[in-house]
Formats: structure tokens, sequence, C-alpha cells
């Protein structure tokens, strides 16, 4: 649910969903944020295959922290 209002800020860098309830089925809603550069997921269900696909989909993103 919360993702709706975090994808529409466009211009972010970075996002820190730590210890959230954010799942591998959340991270597609975060696409649309092609400035996101550092994505830290620890402590999250995101599982490691998912976390490494969505960097390989976002062609700015320098990490993914899980």
């Amino acid at each position: 649910k919360g993702l709706t209002t975090i994808k529409s800020l466009e211009r972010l860098q970075a996002l820190y969903l730590r210890n959230t309830g954010i799942t591998d089925a959340g991270l597609p809603e975060l696409k649309s944020l092609d400035g996101l550069r550092t994505l830290d997921v620890v402590g999250t269900a995101v599982s490691g295959d998912a976390a490494d696909q969505f960097a390989d989909d976002m062609p700015n993103l320098r990490g993914v922290r899980r």
C-alpha cells in the first residue's frame, strides 16, 4: 500500500525500507523510480534473487543492501 506514495517521488535517489513489510512482490512497484541509486531492504522478506533482478532492471541503481 505505502509504495503507491513512494513511487510518485520521481526524483528519489535513496530509499531505505529496512525492517519494513516489503516483499518480492513489492519491488516491481518501484521500477518507475528512474533516479534511484540506493535501495536498502535489510531485514525484509525481499529475497536475494528478487533484489538482484531488481538491480539488473534499474540502470541507475548502484546497489541494493539486503
